[in-house]
């Protein structure tokens, strides 16, 4: 993560940490009410960050012994997951995604293939795209069905690939003076619902499968980066708008 996402993950809970929930700003009082809905005018807030760089919270908030675990992300293509490429493979074959799609993957994510020559250069992502698209069109009506999306998305958003300190309870996208916060269930919706594949490559939803790195001299060269890019377009503009004015609404 960047020295600025850093910075922002401490903006936020120095401001909550030790206050009473009376003291916050309006903004602030409406997410906190959404995290602990029978939270009082002189309840105390604890807030601390997490050390561990592999766990998916980066905050947790504390209200009367209750904890819940907060992920923050801010940019407009914002990295939720990196893993070794093996595991990662093992993974999708232990929820039965065939052969033939994992083949494609290994060809977008290397850009070599067994059956295609391009004078022992790689391909690149935008010439996969450009004159291989039917195969990757193929892989993602396999990957995008309902029940792999709800797994990839626990694995790569919120729970990761190990048991540490908690699986994330919300998600804040933004900056200390404004943001969004999703519950999980509004992570889940978000990503399963934008299902368009238009220039995208290899996806999970609204998750954007990377490679690591594409020159094979590169030492990330073996690893999967998962991306969301929040906000990136008219389509979240909208659907988390609707997110914001539902959970505000209840509370």
């Amino acid at each position: 993560m960047s020295n600025l996402g850093i910075e922002n993950e401490y903006d936020i809970l120095n401001y909550l940490h030790g206050k009473r929930y009376k003291e916050l700003n309006r903004k602030w009082k409406k997410h906190i009410k959404v995290m602990f809905p029978k939270i009082k005018r002189n309840d105390l807030i604890y807030s601390g960050h997490f050390k561990d760089k592999w766990a998916k919270p980066d905050i947790y908030v504390k209200v009367n012994n209750r904890i819940k675990y907060i992920s923050i992300k801010t940019g407009r293509n914002a990295s939720v997951h990196d893993e070794k490429i093996k595991p990662f493979y093992d993974f999708l074959k232990k929820l039965n995604i065939s052969d033939r799609t994992l083949k494609i993957m290994l060809f977008y994510h290397y850009g070599y293939s067994e059956k295609l020559s391009n004078n022992g250069v790689p391909f690149t992502r935008e010439e996969i795209l450009e004159n291989y698209k039917n195969y990757i069109d193929e892989a993602n009506a396999e990957l995008n069905k309902k029940y792999i999306l709800r797994e990839i998305i626990k694995r790569c958003v919120l729970k990761g690939t190990e048991r540490r300190d908690g699986d994330i309870d919300f998600m804040y996208y933004g900056v200390l003076k404004d943001g969004y916060l999703m519950s999980e269930d509004d992570i889940y919706d978000l990503i399963m619902d934008d299902n368009s594949d238009e220039g995208r490559g290899i996806h999970f939803g609204g998750l954007i499968y990377q490679a690591g790195a594409r020159s094979r001299f590169s030492n990330r060269v073996d690893e999967v980066k998962i991306k969301w890019p929040l906000l990136n377009h008219k389509f979240y503009d909208h659907k988390m708008k609707k997110v914001a004015d539902s959970n505000y609404r209840s509370h």
